[in-house]
């Protein structure tokens, strides 16, 4: 198991009442955030997710019962807990909701990592319905409480001790009973049975609980509570050891209850008819039964066209030869939708359910099934794993709605939806070759690319976006006796704010560190006699060469001319050669064209970096000559990646962009073709060279200015 990104319990940089920040292990630059408080989630609409359904019925005119529909949402406050780091999200394994309310409602249900998209209850209330009803309506108040415990995955303080126990010792001490961090942590040095090392170096209490957390993870299971209770599991005789001074994965709970004051506030907002309704039910069995269907999922869902559940019942003879089903479209904003069932008088449920979706994910609406399910009650309740694909939930933060927009872009280029302050959260569904979101800015600076992998949720925020904090970069002169002297300045700041250093005869090498308050401007500018550099993007071991510097090795490999860094042993680099198409990952290029009626639509993603095969064969390919571990493209300024065709005797731009801002400097390109273009790519897509090419503009770190182009045809022969 890799550690890193995972929160260092010995590094916190940030503890309150707004949450607690804790520097990610072994990634200086960027930090770790705990969730500090629940809210009630929200439809599209902006209502709460919170609807208490009264039924009566039931066999009884008096008879009157209901259920909770509940949706809530985890929260971090991103503008009070940032620093100078890029904040990520927690890595959460295992989670446990409660939720209570009045005449000793309580409900507690076992989670897993869905919950950090939401946490989503649906519970009978009994008694407690028409109390709840009443609240909702007339005082608009909460009326319930919840609490959700996550463990997190974290790194245990680090100490210069190691010990070894008998597990069955341990176990006879700690007894049946559940028991919390604390009390482990009190016995836990007196069963040791062998401790080496110097104790006396570091804080006894911060020792034992590092030493508590270490054997929670090895020998113990969390309880099912939201108290944060463990139990053991069940020991073989043996001896465990400990080395406190290795880093080691730990647990640490993370408990956070709802905000009361910003669930009323919501409540008050809504009108009585979104969070209460009224169910009738027969007081006959008749066989007829209504079946409420939800799906639990977060909309909008982008590319999505319908979404239909289906419910099968197998036959039981003799009462009912026949399989019953029902299907019905999960209207929005709340996906949601009422159907009956018919089945033997008085038979119980016993049954499945699907989910069925019309949705475009980068190849034209298409249908997709998801997986069966059990149903065992009148309510239906379909979540994320019976969706046909993947989700992951993907929230905006009010800090960056008012900096920029996302677009949520298919693997071949297609925009599929925006996101901004009107539409803050979506759920992306994620194929094979999977989407990626590009983040526009309002104001100066790049756009972002991020990929959207299969999680749970991504929060984004300026502060979570790559390119935000703190950042360094090596400035290396190794030229004549005669210094030079380099200013530099954070991008997005004027020249009265630059700073200077002196390099050479001695010190040669000197290291500059700056702070990048925007995501969207991450990079340094540099000059020495000369203009100012384009901006140079940061990167881990990012070197800027000062011109006078020696001659580096030189090696051509497939027609690719690689320098050795001077500054770092086993670092080849290499100037981008020219733009070329992305590949999906079955290799196929991503590029489409749609064509109607003599005209058409163009998308296009190219790339200005080599792509990954390419460099692990020059890799390996150089290995053969010199000792070699990395094979990466020198840090470039992009000013355009754009495609062009060819129109009487000139080349003519029809879609460009800036890139991404960092490595491979992708770029999505889209156009509407005329008759004389659309033929023209056409015929380059078929091999013919001379109609379309892919051109690109950019800046190496010596402040040169690179134009190049790459034959559309050739790239594609190639693909």
């Amino acid at each position: 198991m890799t550690l890193q990104r995972f929160p260092d319990l010995a590094e916190p940089v940030v503890t309150g009442p707004a949450g607690t920040v804790f520097r990610a292990f072994e990634r200086t630059t960027e930090a770790v955030a705990l969730p500090h408080r629940l809210l009630l989630d929200r439809q599209p609409d902006g209502a709460p997710m919170l609807q208490v359904a009264l039924v009566r019925g039931s066999g009884s005119p008096t008879a009157t019962g209901g259920r909770l529909s509940v949706g809530l949402t985890v929260d971090t406050d991103f503008a009070a807990v940032a620093g100078d780091s890029r904040l990520i999200a927690p890595h959460v394994e295992h989670a446990v909701l409660r939720v209570t309310g009045p005449e000793g409602f309580a409900v507690t249900t076992v989670a897993g990592p869905e919950t950090a998209g939401r946490a989503y209850l649906d519970a009978e209330l009994g008694p407690a319905a028409a109390v709840l009803a009443k609240r909702l309506t007339e005082g608009g108040r909460s009326a319930i409480e919840a609490t959700l415990r996550m463990l997190v995955r974290a790194v245990a303080t680090r100490h210069p001790v190691a010990y070894e126990f008998d597990s069955r010792v341990l176990a006879e001490r700690l007894g049946s009973a559940d028991f919390s961090v604390e009390r482990l942590a009190e016995i836990v040095e007196a069963v040791a049975s062998t401790v080496t090392g110097d104790r006396e170096a570091t804080d006894p209490a911060e020792r034992r609980r590092a030493l508590a957390l270490r054997l929670l993870d090895r020998l113990a299971e969390p309880a099912p509570t939201v108290e944060p209770l463990y139990r053991l599991r069940p020991l073989a005789a043996g001896t465990e050891r400990i080395d406190l001074a290795e880093p080691g994965a730990v647990f640490v709970d993370v408990v956070v209850d709802l905000d009361t004051v910003a669930a009323e506030a919501a409540i008050a907002a809504a009108g009585p008819d979104r969070l209460v309704r009224r169910v009738d039910l027969p007081t006959l069995p008749t066989g007829r039964i209504p079946l409420s269907l939800r799906a639990n999922l977060v909309f909008p869902i982008p590319g999505l066209v319908t979404l239909i559940a289906d419910v099968r019942v197998p036959p039981k003879p003799p009462l009912r030869p026949q399989p019953a089903s029902v299907s019905a479209e999960l209207a929005r904003p709340d996906g949601t939708a009422s159907v009956v069932l018919s089945l033997a008088p008085g038979e119980a449920i016993s049954g499945e359910a699907r989910l069925r979706a019309l949705i475009d994910i980068g190849d034209g609406v298409e249908e997709i099934t998801g997986p069966w399910r059990p149903v065992t009650s009148d309510t239906v309740l379909l979540g994320p794993d019976a969706f046909p694909l993947p989700l992951t939930v993907i929230r905006l933060s009010s800090g960056l709605t008012s900096q920029a927009t996302v677009d949520v872009v298919t693997a071949k280029g297609a925009r599929l939806a925006a996101l901004d302050a009107r539409t803050p959260t979506a759920a992306v569904a994620v194929p094979a070759s999977p989407p990626k979101l590009v983040v526009r800015p309002s104001g100066s600076g790049h756009p972002i690319e991020i990929p959207v992998e299969p999680r749970a949720r991504v929060d984004l925020d300026p502060a979570t976006l790559p390119g935000f904090g703190a950042h360094q970069a090596k400035l290396d002169f190794a030229g004549a006796a005669a210094p030079v002297t380099v200013r530099w300045r954070a991008e997005g700041t004027p020249e009265s704010v630059a700073r200077q250093v002196t390099l050479g005869p001695k010190p040669t090498r000197a290291v500059i560190r700056w702070v990048a308050t925007s995501p969207f401007e991450p990079g340094i500018l540099w000059r020495t006699n000369g203009p100012w550099s384009e901006p140079v993007a940061p990167q881990d071991g990012l070197v800027i060469a000062i011109p006078g510097d020696p001659e580096p090795v030189v090696v051509e490999v497939d027609g690719v001319e690689l320098r050795s860094d001077p500054g770092t042993p086993g670092r080849w680099s290499y100037e981008p050669v020219g733009p070329t198409v992305e590949l999906a990952r079955d290799g196929s290029p991503q590029l489409s064209i749609v064509e109607a009626e003599g005209m058409g639509f163009l998308q296009l993603t190219a790339r200005l970096d080599l792509p990954e095969g390419t460099r692990a064969r020059l890799l390996s390919e150089l290995r053969r000559h010199v000792d070699a571990t990395e094979v990466r493209a020198v840090p470039v300024a992009v000013q355009a990646i754009g495609l062009q065709v060819r129109e009487a005797e000139a080349w003519t731009t029809i879609a460009d962009g800036r890139g991404s801002g960092v490595p491979p400097w992708t770029s999505a390109l889209s156009a509407s073709l005329r008759a004389d273009r659309l033929s023209a790519l056409k015929a380059a897509v078929e091999g013919t060279r001379g109609k379309a090419r892919l051109h690109a503009r950019f800046t190496l770190p010596s402040a040169h200015v690179v134009d190049t182009t790459t034959d559309l045809a050739d790239l594609l022969g190639s693909a």
